[in-house]
């Protein structure tokens, strides 16, 4: 199985949809996608992730399923700058993440000293949690760091969702621990990523990372790409 990870096209947060940008990005990513025979196409409640899905849902003509799960984690995630304003964890610089990594790894993350003011923990254990659902309802169970295989398929599934919520899921399935992923890793508009549950004759897999924050789609067409990793 493989799963087509997909942040939301450029957006209006206020009221929640695409920009006229967006919605260009939007039918590039449709484009590239109607390529791929998709068993499911699965969204993120909000406006902007239901968008970027629906010109891929007109292309293939495989309608989306929504997973209240996979709604954006600012509440859960943001933290308070010196200036007083609020930014994603995962926007703060990479090298106070590396730093603070010296007191503190994996399962025991949330201690860094510079995520001391979020509480990120619990809403961490819930994606978890709903990503072992979703994915036991696939065929894949996991176990510790490894997934057994429980009915093996070939199937591609898209799910269209944000960047932040990516940072925290795609850091969970390739068990990295979660400061050392946002430290060097940033997530597009209209990127695509695509993790690999290979089936094993073992009866295990472990999900390879196949390409990350893939923009090529989005090149040549009149501008389309955007290098912002704002969250």
């Amino acid at each position: 199985m493989k799963i087509y990870y997909c942040r939301h096209a450029e957006p209006i947060y206020d009221p929640d949809s695409l920009t006229e940008k967006g919605q260009l990005q939007a039918k590039a990513l449709a484009e590239r996608l109607k390529k791929v025979e998709f068993s499911h196409i699965y969204t993120s409640p909000s406006n902007r992730a239901r968008q970027t899905a629906q010109a891929t849902c007109d292309a293939t003509g495989v309608p989306y399923e929504v997973e209240d799960w996979t709604l954006e984690l600012w509440n859960d995630f943001a933290v308070t700058r010196e200036d007083g304003r609020k930014m994603f964890c995962m926007s703060i610089d990479g090298v106070r993440f590396r730093e603070d990594m010296k007191t503190s790894l994996g399962d025991e993350w949330y201690t860094l000293p510079c995520l001391d003011t979020i509480n990120g923990r619990e809403a961490y254990d819930k994606v978890i949690r709903n990503s072992d659902e979703f994915l036991a309802r696939h065929g894949y169970v996991r176990e510790g760091s490894v997934y057994k295989i429980t009915r093996e398929n070939e199937d591609n599934i898209a799910m269209f969702a944000h960047g932040g919520f990516g940072l925290v899921w795609l850091a969970h399935i390739l068990a990295v621990p979660l400061p050392i992923f946002w430290a060097g890793f940033g997530i597009n508009h209209a990127s695509i990523t695509v993790i690999n549950f290979k089936n094993k004759p073992s009866g295990y897999t472990v999900p390879s990372l196949l390409c990350f924050s893939d923009t090529s789609h989005l090149f040549g067409k009149e501008s389309l790409h955007s290098d912002s990793l704002d969250y």
